[in-house]
């Protein structure tokens, strides 16, 4: 079960040094620009606005648009504010996106890389489907579940072999396409979705954790505070090290669903 407030304070800590690591979501942000439907005067909501990255690509999209610019970590939204302080059609709100309650209509509801941060897939975008206007669009990016799959598999080697059953959750649970799919054609959406997978690499798997918690990813579940076996860390890290590598850096897999989806 996520922790929201973990979420918000692991988030609110990485708002400095957010786009410094975070290449793979601006990777992702660029490919949702790729499917946006040219239009003017758009109502536009954004969902985990982060440092404001995708907001400045909406904000020169679409210069006549409204942009309401949300997200969970009030550090995130002063970062967005502070640099995109010259855009006019842009306005900020505290808003964690999966409990948006709202008689207002939006034209496009847009996110990058934050659903894997949600509990109920179904109920959320229930009420985005709500917010829309007829033939409007919710356009996302999320994380698929072969996400870090080097590192789970490293975390089951070194589990395995100290005999323990614990397993270790560096973050949320990832959905697959297909459930999505499914999720946002028996609400109504007519849904399009495809995959793209990325590849990161590091000096040491070490450093790839390091990364993790510098764009505040890391793990926000309600057992946060459990520590791991020491033991058991240190054959993860020897194990990721001796399999995941190639030209002296480990590398670590990011899955990237991409869904667009139109209300009629």
């Amino acid at each position: 079960m996520l922790n929201k407030n973990m979420i918000t304070k692991h988030f609110s800590k990485a708002a400095k040094e957010y786009d410094e690591y975070a290449k793979v979501q601006k990777k992702m942000a660029l490919v949702l620009n790729d499917l946006l439907e040219e239009k003017s005067n758009y109502e536009i909501l954004e969902i985990g606005c982060g440092t404001g990255y995708l907001t400045k690509i909406l904000a020169d999209k679409f210069p006549d648009a409204n942009i309401l610019a949300t997200d969970i970590s009030p550090d995130m939204i002063e970062s967005a504010k502070y640099k995109l302080s010259n855009y006019q059609n842009i306005t900020y709100a505290i808003l964690d996106g999966e409990k948006i309650s709202t008689d207002k209509k939006y034209d496009l509801i847009i996110s990058n890389a934050v659903f894997q941060w949600f509990s109920d897939y179904n109920q959320t975008f229930q009420r985005f489907f709500e917010c829309l206007n007829p033939n409007g669009y919710l356009i996302y990016s999320t994380f698929g579940p072969k996400t870090f799959i080097e590192l789970s598999q490293s975390f089951t080697y070194a589990y395995q072999k100290n005999q323990i059953k614990q397993n270790y959750i560096i973050g949320p649970s990832f959905s697959k396409m297909n459930e999505l799919i499914n999720i946002s054609t028996s609400i109504g959406f007519i849904s399009t979705h495809q995959e793209k997978f990325y590849t990161e690499y590091f000096p040491s798997p070490k450093d790839f954790l390091r990364s993790i918690k510098k764009i505040g990813a890391n793990n926000s579940s309600q057992a946060d505070h459990v520590l791991v076996n020491k033991k058991v860390m240190t054959d993860m890290l020897t194990y990721y090290e001796d399999t995941f590598s190639k030209d002296d850096q480990v590398y670590t897999t990011y899955h990237a669903i991409y869904g667009k989806n139109q209300k009629v």
